[in-house]
This record gives structure tokens, C-alpha cells and sequence, in this order.
């Protein structure tokens, strides 16, 4: 029987564009998820065996692009011990935490929906109050995934509270040029101690600083985010 997955457009999945080799890790992991608990292999909803080789990269592209899933909270990785053919080998297990790039269509017939991952679908009829209801609650949802965006790429975690309150009272058209210039600003300052606060970044509005500096000089890409 085949299956799918959905893709999300999301900031987080636009910053994954500068990093390739993290954007394929996580595409391998989100087709390989487990929908439905395997006694088995002893894998949970969302989890798969992961490898260097098995998904085509180097060793160092590999434990590059794991620091950058765990870095943004995307996937989180543990050792497990697997038996083949009468021989125990420590293997990868990569878990994938939520559905801000990849929806995997977990099977809710046959497994419980952990919080953090898709619910199920509300009854196909609905009166007119309903949908309203619903509406509202996808409108707060795409504020909040806006701001965990923003937070997770920013990844310098420090006063979630105040910088949510200050993102709350930002205009679209401001949060759209925040992530416009993001991506830019994060790869610039790979070593955090050097980052601005959050809320200080915020408060000052420098996405406007940083366009200027985008519109007065190239900015090249790099390939792979910097460690």
C-alpha cells in the first residue's frame, strides 16, 4: 500500500534552502518515519534507523547535517542496539519531532498521536460557529508557528516570553522581511556569543540594518551552514 507525505511551506523549511544537506537528511528521515509503533525494531511514531551511507552523504556532511536538525529542533537522534543476522551493532535512531516541514501522515487508526504530532481531523460536518472556531484557531496557530520559526532560527534562546510578547506586536509586512533577512544574519554570526539577544534584535528592528547591508554588498550562500 502506498502512502504519502506533505510537504509544509514554512520559514523553517526556506532556511533549510541554505542548507542542503540538512533539507535531504530530513526528507530521508520524514519518508523513512515509522506511521505506527514497530515492536519489531522497537521504533516509535516517527522514528527510523539513519546511517551516513544510507542516505548518500559523507561522514562529515552527515554529522553536519544532524547538528543542524537538532540545532532548529527538528529531529533528535539516539543510539539503539539492533540484532542482524545474530550480530548486535549499535545503530542510529532519528525521531522526527514535529510537522513544521514534513506532515507523515501517521496512520491514527492503528497508533496514538503524540501531542507534538498531527491530531486527527475533527468531524467532516461542521456548523458555521464551528468553522469560525476553527479559523481562529488556525490564524493563532500561524502566528505561533510564525514566532517558532523566527525562534528556532534565530537560536540564541534567551527571554521566550518578552520576545514572543514583541513579535506579536510586529506587522506582517515586518515578520516577512524578518525572515527575508534571517537566513543572512544567522550564517554571519555562526558563533552565538556574538548574536544580539533576540529581544535586542527585535527591539532595534535590525532586519532593517541588515537589508542595507544585503543591498550594499553581494551576499554569497554558503553550501552548508556554518557550525
Amino acid at each position: 500500500m502506498s502512502t504519502f507525505i506533505k510537504a509544509i511551506r514554512s520559514e523553517t523549511a526556506s532556511f533549510l534552502d541554505f542548507n542542503p544537506n540538512a533539507n535531504h537528511l530530513l526528507n530521508v528521515i520524514a519518508r523513512r518515519a515509522r506511521r505506527t509503533e514497530c515492536k519489531l525494531n522497537n521504533l516509535s511514531i516517527g522514528e527510523c534507523f539513519v546511517g551516513f551511507k544510507s542516505v548518500g552523504l559523507t561522514e562529515q556532511q552527515y554529522r553536519t547535517a544532524k547538528k543542524q536538525l537538532q540545532k532548529i529542533e527538528l529531529v533528535s537522534f539516539r543510539v539503539a542496539r539492533k540484532l542482524t543476522g545474530g550480530v548486535t551493532s549499535g545503530v542510529t535512531v532519528a525521531k522526527l519531532l514535529n510537522s513544521r516541514v514534513y506532515d507523515i501522515n501517521i496512520d491514527e487508526g492503528n497508533a496514538t498521536v503524540t501531542p507534538n504530532q498531527r491530531q486527527p481531523n475533527a468531524n467532516l460536518t461542521s456548523n458555521k460557529n464551528d468553522k469560525n472556531d476553527k479559523n481562529d484557531k488556525n490564524d493563532k496557530k500561524l502566528t505561533d508557528d510564525r514566532f517558532a520559526d523566527f525562534w528556532n532560527i534565530y537560536n540564541k534562546k534567551d527571554g521566550a516570553a518578552k520576545c514572543k510578547s514583541k513579535w506579536n506586536k510586529l506587522r506582517e509586512s515586518e515578520k516577512d522581511l524578518v525572515f527575508k533577512v534571517l537566513p543572512n544574519y544567522v550564517l554571519s554570526t555562526p558563533d552565538k556569543q556574538y548574536r544580539k539577544n533576540p529581544l535586542t534584535w527585535l527591539n532595534g528592528e535590525h532586519w532593517n540594518d541588515e537589508i542595507e547591508n544585503i543591498t550594499a554588498k553581494k551576499i554569497i550562500k554558503p553550501k552548508e551552514f556554518s557550525q
